[in-house]
């Protein structure tokens, strides 16, 4: 996507490994079932328990199937409009903020493991801003948190705002995109408030914030 290959951080087998654990979740997930109860239960009770628990036990696991999939649908659908205006605070930055954002957003993909919606959109948009509307990005990563840490106070803050709001919109703020922005906020010598970054994005999925020019700790407090 754009260049970026979101499975560069992923070794061969381990992909292989993940997509053999996805198609043996169903059958795999139902055989830890049964050896757990049978060592809580024992074997005489397994027979007569098993068909009773079975049912309500996977009911609750679609469910938490379910909520995961209605979530990933609701930040997705809330994402656009609130990369067209995060796009106008873009806009007006200087030329080589805007690259070292894209960097960034790169960079957050391939953390990710997964080319999220969110952020191929925004990539897009913010591509199409530079000069030669570029349809591919190399991503220099050791390069770019050395210019991070050389900007001055001001283009940091733009820039780690920027960043924020790429994570935001990418899923839950914690992991690989957790990591990713301790990371810039180190080389940036700026601390991170974690806690008011999770509050800035459930008050938005929760439509209270609309904002895209505060921080995250302004949106917090």
């Amino acid at each position: 996507m754009y260049g970026i290959n979101p499975h560069t951080y992923l070794h061969g087998w381990k992909l292989t490994l993940r997509v053999l654990l996805y198609r043996l979740k169903i059958s795999l997930s139902s055989f830890l079932l049964r050896v757990v109860m049978r060592r809580l239960l024992g074997r005489l009770a397994l027979r007569g328990f098993i068909p009773i628990l079975m049912g309500p036990l996977y009911a609750i696991w679609n469910a938490w199937i379910a909520a995961r999939v209605m979530h990933q649908a609701h930040l997705v659908a809330y994402g656009p409009p609130r990369i067209n205006a995060l796009m106008e605070k873009l806009n007006e930055l200087p030329l080589a903020q805007r690259q070292l954002i894209v960097q960034g957003i790169g960079e957050l993909m391939m953390r990710n493991r997964h080319p999220h919606p969110n952020l191929v959109l925004l990539l897009s948009q913010l591509l199409a801003t530079l000069p030669n509307k570029p349809q591919s990005v190399d991503i220099d990563w050791p390069e770019t948190l050395s210019q991070y840490a050389n900007l001055e106070q001001q283009e940091r803050a733009e820039v780690l705002e920027s960043l924020t709001q790429a994570v935001i919109l990418s899923g839950p703020f914690k992991g690989a995109k957790r990591d990713f922005l301790r990371e810039v906020h180190a080389h940036c010598q700026t601390p991170l408030h974690e806690q008011s970054v999770i509050v800035y994005q459930q008050r938005w999925l929760s439509g209270k914030e609309v904002s895209v020019s505060l921080t995250p700790c302004e949106a917090a407090d």
